[in-house]
């Protein structure tokens, strides 16, 4: 159901409850009964090829940061002889086979810009973007994505697209982006615990991977745990600050961590009400618990009998090289994070624990690092992009995922049959906050919070929510008007 973008303004502004339009695709063309060969599956979408003359099939996709080195092509193969990125080079193959085209990619430091010129210019130079989700997200605040219910073919209901984070970032019912596999560096930028199993088992800790599958893996559990490993190396008196030290901690992140464990409760600062449009009703509604569990994380990470922030113990933010070095029993970064561990042999990983025992996991994407497919405005064949979309994305799952997965345990330095299980549960369940989504359009709240954290100063996260209530609401008000207004122009 799609909100009338009229009322948008009535219920934002003058905060009424709006009227529901229903919105039916156009139009959308029937796939043919053709089995797609060479790749096979239960969900395959038997889309009929369509001619693409021979020509360029042009991908805008996102450019990475060093810091963030994926190690995977999305789109063409690196020539890094990586497995994942042979599968990528297979996959292509049988689409520009079927479809006739030849795939070609651009990429971008920011892909709104990139599309706007585009657009701005009259040119249908791209056929399928893939920004970073943020970026994906503004490029819809601005009207240069269109909407998911005009692109044919496309099937989000469908395992090979992640439904559960398109559900959490509509706004008013509307959509313009989606994670499908195709996107599989999204899943390198889902947070997790990585574990130093040599310390792990000279404790005699109860097994970590059984914990996890009983849902007994707590914040409680793993506090305990921290408190047990915890030491002054120096034997001065003291955990140290401010530079590389001797001791050994139980748990070592970044400000950043309050991002997994937060989510990990299943809430999300900005809320969705009954009529799918953003709202700080976790600021609100569950204030109390969003605030009691932001001050026991920010209590946590500076309670130096069990953790350590990488920004306090000379590590510039990043704890890689504390944990290759036996310097901490626990390690909290997105997956992406064993990019950096190619020199420590015997680590596993688990997910963000929970805070109440036999409750669901849930992890987050990161917003500022995972990318998205779209479909810009404008491009020279909606069936074309929609098709060859809607068959990357069934065609990754085939090909490429089960390799991806293979690679994230069996190629890396996580050897363990139990890790390759824990994905399941990790990308099992996943949630994205508006919150994050929007931190593009000045929304601070993450700034905000990461200040609590790095400062320790839990006694001043209500005050601080309190006093800058009033513009985060303007800015999700904003937000909310552009993307159901500008971003949905097409339904003029």
């Amino acid at each position: 159901m799609k909100l009338n973008r009229f009322l948008i303004f009535a219920l934002v502004l003058l905060m009424i409850v709006p009227l529901m339009a229903a919105c039916k695709k156009d139009d959308e063309q029937e796939p043919s009964d053709n089995n797609v060969p060479v790749v096979s599956g239960d969900e395959n979408p038997n889309l009929a090829a369509i001619d693409g003359g021979g020509r360029e099939f042009r991908l805008l996709t996102r450019e990475a940061g060093v810091e963030f080195t994926y190690k995977y092509s999305e789109v063409l193969d690196d020539e890094s002889g990586n497995e994942v990125n042979k599968k990528v080079v297979e996959r292509n193959q049988f689409i520009e086979e079927k479809y006739h085209v030849i795939i070609t990619c651009t990429t971008t430091k920011n892909a709104t810009s990139t599309l706007r010129a585009d657009q701005t210019a009259g040119d249908t130079t791209y056929d399928i973007a893939m920004p970073m989700l943020e970026q994906g997200f503004m490029s819809a605040v601005n009207g240069l994505l269109t909407e998911w219910d005009k692109i044919p073919f496309v099937d989000i209901e469908k395992s090979y697209w992640r439904k559960d984070v398109y559900d959490s970032t509509t706004i008013g019912g509307y959509q313009f982006m989606a994670i499908s596999d195709s996107n599989f560096s999204a899943y390198n930028t889902t947070p997790v615990v990585y574990f130093n199993k040599d310390m792990y088992a000279a404790r005699e800790f109860e097994n970590l991977y059984e914990m996890v599958k009983a849902k007994k893996w707590t914040q409680a559990q793993m506090q305990t745990m921290a408190a047990v490993v915890t030491v002054d190396g120096n034997s001065d008196g003291m955990l140290e600050e401010g530079a590389k030290t001797d001791d050994i901690y139980g748990l070592v992140s970044g400000p950043f961590v309050w991002q997994p464990f937060f989510y990990a409760s299943g809430m999300t600062m900005v809320a969705k009400d009954e009529s799918d449009l953003p709202s700080l009703s976790a600021l609100t509604d569950n204030s109390e618990r969003t605030f009691d569990i932001i001050e026991d994380i920010t209590k946590l990470m500076n309670d130096n009998s069990k953790a350590g922030l990488t920004t306090k113990i000379g590590y510039s933010g990043k704890g890689f090289d504390k944990f290759a070095e036996n310097g901490c029993l626990f390690y909290v970064e997105c997956i992406y994070g064993q990019f950096q561990l190619t020199n420590m042999a015997n680590y596993g990983i688990v997910p963000i624990p929970l805070w109440e025992e036999g409750a669901e996991y849930t992890s987050y994407i990161h917003a500022s690092h995972s990318s998205v497919s779209c479909i810009p405005r404008q491009v020279k064949d909606m069936n074309l992009s929609a098709s060859i979309m809607e068959d990357m994305a069934f065609v990754s799952k085939q090909l490429i995922i089960p390799v991806f997965y293979e690679d994230l345990i069996q190629h890396r330095n996580v050897r363990d049959e139990e890790s390759y299980e824990m994905l399941s549960i990790i990308f099992g369940n996943i949630i994205v906050d508006l919150a994050q989504v929007m931190k593009q359009a000045s929304l601070k709240i993450d700034d905000h919070v990461r200040a609590f954290v790095g400062d320790n100063t839990p006694d001043v996260i209500a005050s601080t929510f309190q006093d800058n209530k009033e513009a985060y609401k303007k800015i999700i008000d904003e937000i909310t008007i552009y993307y159901t207004t500008e971003g949905a122009k097409q339904y003029q």
